[in-house]
């Protein structure tokens, strides 16, 4: 399995978790037929746990200021600034978060 895939299960973690509405803006309604997708926060180079995933509207994900449109700023930032936190929150070691987030520290 390649790294980054998203299996069933941990889709279905990620969406209960969400609970059927996006992580960022708390939106539950799609725009148009454009549906909710799950993004990878830290991106596909590293596992895809449920840590790593959000379930984000289209706006979120891949509209104007979004996490695509404006990576490793604004909302995609955010994202993985929050991830980071919870790595060292966890009591991960530096040397480990840096393996978790792709080798890099975001300040």
């Amino acid at each position: 399995m390649r790294q980054g895939y998203v299996t069933k299960e941990v889709a279905q973690i990620v969406l209960e978790r969400a609970e059927n509405k996006c992580e960022y803006c708390g939106n539950y309604r799609q725009v148009g037929d454009l549906p909710h997708e799950i993004h990878h926060v830290v991106g596909r180079k590293v596992p895809a746990t449920p840590d790593n995933l959000k379930y984000l509207c289209w706006k979120c994900h891949h509209g104007k200021n979004s996490v695509e449109d404006k990576p490793n700023s604004g909302k995609d930032l955010e994202m993985k600034l929050e991830l980071q936190d919870l790595y060292f929150n966890l009591g991960h070691a530096e040397k480990k978060v840096r393996e978790l987030m792709s080798g890099r520290i975001y300040a």
